[in-house]
């Protein structure tokens, strides 16, 4: 249980750094940049969440029909998230690149979600080896 805390702890101060990545380089853009960002960001696919909805839904499936398992499918769930949310970063990243975003802001982005799938892969890592040992 002290490593799933560890990892927590380690998860929320990855997500403090890459926010403050992330307000870096939003601050750097220009007025026109922002723009197109926010253009972006209105066009987000709703598959990403369908996607997520899905796989909790599975879950609250396998848990109720399938106890036994629960602990294998609950390590599973976190995996199919971690895939899911690396996925739909490298998609995001892709938009970002094909509309001319400035290259310093798609390292920063990049950065920004690296860290932050890093600390969710420890924590989750840390979870499913705790669930799995009782």
């Amino acid at each position: 249980m002290i490593a799933v805390s560890i990892a927590a702890i380690a998860f929320v101060v990855l997500m403090f750094v890459a926010k403050g990545i992330a307000r870096r380089s939003l601050l750097a853009l220009s007025t026109d940049e922002k723009a197109r960002l926010v253009d972006l960001a209105a066009g987000t696919s709703r598959v990403w969440s369908v996607a997520f909805l899905a796989l909790i839904g599975l879950w609250v499936a396998s848990a109720y029909r399938l106890r036994s398992t629960f602990p294998y499918a609950t390590v599973g769930v976190l995996v199919g998230m971690l895939l899911l949310s690396s996925t739909a970063a490298y998609s995001t990243y892709g938009r970002l690149r094909i509309a001319g975003m400035p290259s310093s802001y798609l390292r920063d982005f990049w950065v920004a979600r690296s860290l932050v799938l890093a600390g969710a892969l420890l924590l989750f890592a840390a979870l499913g080896a705790y669930i799995l040992a009782v």
